[in-house]
């Protein structure tokens, strides 16, 4: 074999890498002379191979013992395997105990001038950091608008980056700024798998804005529409019904009553049909029920239109203090006896501050 140097001896008792020796056993014979490493020899018997430290003893070099002895003419086979030493290596004992010292944090360095990556004994890998906290630990001093992480589809392939929960846990990412986790954004499961956008590092803790699965979108906030100011600010929209009610000394008709309405941020579009109750009140006629309060603010106009009626005698409609007064086109008063059993139709727009 060659050291690095020069060709020199296999240090095997062994010329070669196998040698045969073949014998024709006495009556009780045991032992036969043969050449090898111990540990390294293997015997047959009429063909069939012997058992070490069973069938036989092989611990000198320099012979074999049958455990029983052979019966006379028997044919006995010792194959004895060279062996050899290598230079600059290290043994199975050696390595164990390498690894059994080695630090329980191996780390790779790019040129020995800082940690490019780290696996903890918790199997935490840390890429620029010595001390990983995470599964995943990426740390990196960034120039200016450079990527943390890149995600590169180089084929036809979509590129797709799965996070994934198994069992009842968030699938969700964090925004983190300085320690503070002011967004998340994910999947949250415990309350029927909605998408959401929460103000906390919790999903369904300040949620901002959700999604769920038939795809209807609820804001916890207004919305500021082509612009920032607060003429852009829309905070509030809704839609439903209302029941208008007579003012006082007044009636409409059992059933009779209905009214729908859209409110979009802080102006208010409702719809009302009813029949005034027969009576002879001399009460002024008035509306109530609308679903807001008027507005406080001044100037705050309001706007009614009659979009049919039974009465002779075309009406007018004024909002006051939450009560639609009605008049005739005079400027007079309506009272109930005027309209009794009379259908109205209208719609109207006020301002509100709800």
């Amino acid at each position: 074999m060659y050291n690095g140097s020069l060709w020199v001896d296999a240090a095997s008792a062994v010329n070669g890498t196998v040698e045969r020796q073949s014998y024709t056993a006495t009556a009780g014979q045991t032992t036969f002379s043969v050449t090898y490493d111990v540990g390294f020899v293997d015997i047959w018997l009429n063909g069939i191979k012997l058992l070490d430290g069973t069938d036989f003893t092989a611990t000198n070099g320099t012979s074999i013992v049958l455990t029983t002895g052979a019966s006379v003419g028997d044919l006995v086979d010792i194959i004895a395997f060279g062996t050899f030493a290598l230079a600059n290596h290290y043994t199975k004992t050696e390595v164990d105990t390498l690894l059994g010292s080695a630090s329980s944090t191996p780390s790779i360095d790019d040129n020995g001038n800082a940690t490019a990556l780290t696996i903890d004994s918790d199997e935490n890998v840390g890429i620029g950091t010595s001390s990983p906290s995470t599964p995943l630990s990426l740390h990196s001093a960034l120039s200016s608008g450079g990527a943390i992480a890149e995600f590169r589809s180089t084929g036809n392939a979509s590129s797709t980056l799965d996070i994934r929960a198994d069992g009842t846990g968030d699938s969700r990412i964090w925004f983190d700024l300085n320690g503070a986790t002011p967004f998340a954004i994910g999947v949250d499961n415990s309350d029927g798998d909605k998408f959401k956008i929460s103000g906390s590092s919790q999903l369904g803790t300040n949620d901002r804005l959700t999604i769920d699965s038939s795809g209807d979108v609820t804001l916890s906030g207004g919305v500021y529409l082509g612009g920032t100011g607060s003429a852009n600010y829309l905070d509030s929209y809704e839609e439903g019904t209302w029941t208008p009610t007579a003012s006082s000394g007044g009636s409409f008709s059992s059933n009779s009553a209905f009214g729908s309405y859209t409110k979009i941020g802080n102006v208010v579009t409702l719809h009302a049909t009813f029949i005034v109750a027969s009576n002879s009140s001399g009460a002024g006629f008035g509306i109530g029920g609308i679903p807001f309060n008027q507005s406080n603010q001044a100037n705050a106009a309001a706007g009614f239109y009659m979009r049919y009626t039974n009465d002779s005698t075309y009406r007018m409609f004024y909002l006051s203090s939450n009560i639609i007064s009605v008049y005739d086109l005079g400027g007079s008063a309506t009272t109930f006896g005027q309209v009794s059993g009379k259908r109205f139709d209208f719609s109207g727009v006020y301002y509100t501050d709800a």
